[in-house]
């Protein structure tokens, strides 16, 4: 993985969600689909079974 990249600060106490990505997105583009985990309140989830999860989901009204 890249350095960390941010335009903002991380520090105890500030609330974040964050997604942490495999490669460099600003240098390749592609990069950006190379998602490891995500970040949402606090708690980390594995973007396969995300994606999984809303499979059945997406694109439903």
């Amino acid at each position: 993985m890249s350095a960390c990249r941010s335009i903002a600060a991380l520090a105890p106490g500030k609330q974040a969600d964050l997604v942490v990505v495999k490669g460099d997105p600003s240098r390749k583009i592609e990069d950006i689909e190379n998602v490891v985990t995500v970040f949402k309140d606090g708690l980390g989830y594995d973007s396969a079974k995300l994606i999984e999860s809303t499979r059945a989901h997406v694109g439903i009204r």
